[in-house]
């Protein structure tokens, strides 16, 4: 039995009804709670279920988004962000008190709804993954997918805090976030009994990237990466991190790190198990 708990919602899943039953004759000595039944909306997010599968849709949420900016009527496109485009804080005019904060708003119910979205990432983030992207900081930006089986189960696409000399430091670093998300996810999965392959597998698109991490030798190139970095090398080394390499064109989480064209945008969705059909 497991319990998803969120303030005063609770999800329960378990494989025998009658335990849920007992669970919750229980906590009703305790508590004033309400069953509402089998699991359909919760904190914005709609639940479908079909063929033994859940279908997770924020449609409701994305249509109050939309009539909030007045846009109930735009016309849709096939790709979130056009290719070319180059995003920059001094382009543009600056937005008044009161737009800007209308504006703050938009962006963070965005951010909500990559939860069951997270083609948008990259888009909302307005984030770059290649080297030096950012037109404003010179920044790299990163991003990774964690796949438990075929299901997505974390994703990121976001600026990287300290600037990158070379591509290969971008994506090393790249590589050392995502390491940190596969490692926390393993522990869950070991709390909740669940059982997984002892070396996670890694994809990356830079070979220079997958050398350093089973390097142990510090070259002049590389020796001012902050040393935190590093601890990739620890979980190959420990064989709990597998990493390889894949072609650029073959990487899933490009879409979380560039503009992608239409062809590319469909390949991304579908590798992500997106649907737009119930």
């Amino acid at each position: 039995m497991f319990m998803l708990v969120y303030v005063d919602y609770i999800i329960v899943a378990s494989s025998s009804q009658e335990a849920v039953d007992a669970l919750l004759r229980d906590l009703e000595k305790e508590f004033a709670i309400k069953d509402l039944g089998e699991l359909h909306y919760f904190l914005g997010i709609q639940v479908h279920r079909k063929k033994g599968e859940l279908f997770l849709t924020q449609e409701r949420y994305a249509s109050e988004i939309l009539k909030r900016v007045n846009m109930q009527a735009c016309k849709s496109v096939k790709t979130p962000l056009c290719v070319t485009e180059k995003l920059s804080v001094t382009s543009g005019s600056k937005l008044r008190v009161a737009d800007s904060t209308r504006y703050r708003s938009i962006v963070g119910a965005l951010h909500y709804l990559t939860l069951t979205r997270p083609d948008l990432s990259f888009s909302v983030n307005r984030v770059y993954a290649d080297w030096a992207g950012c037109p404003d900081d010179t920044r790299s930006m990163g991003g990774f997918a964690v796949y438990l089986g075929c299901n997505i189960v974390s994703w990121c696409a976001r600026k990287q805090a300290t600037m990158s000399r070379s591509s290969t430091e971008a994506e090393y670093k790249s590589v050392a976030n995502a390491t940190a998300e596969v490692m926390w996810i393993q522990k869950l999965l070991d709390e909740l009994g669940i059982p997984h392959p002892q070396a996670a597998c890694l994809w990356c698109d830079n070979i220079g990237a997958k050398y350093l991490s089973a390097s142990p030798v510090f070259h002049a190139r590389t020796k001012h990466i902050e040393i935190d970095y590093h601890f990739v090398r620890e979980q190959v080394a420990a064989k709990r991190l597998d990493i390889r390499f894949i072609s650029t064109k073959d990487q899933i989480a490009d879409g979380f790190t560039k503009a992608l064209p239409v062809k590319q945008t469909e390949m991304f969705r579908n590798n992500l198990n997106l649907s737009d059909k119930l």
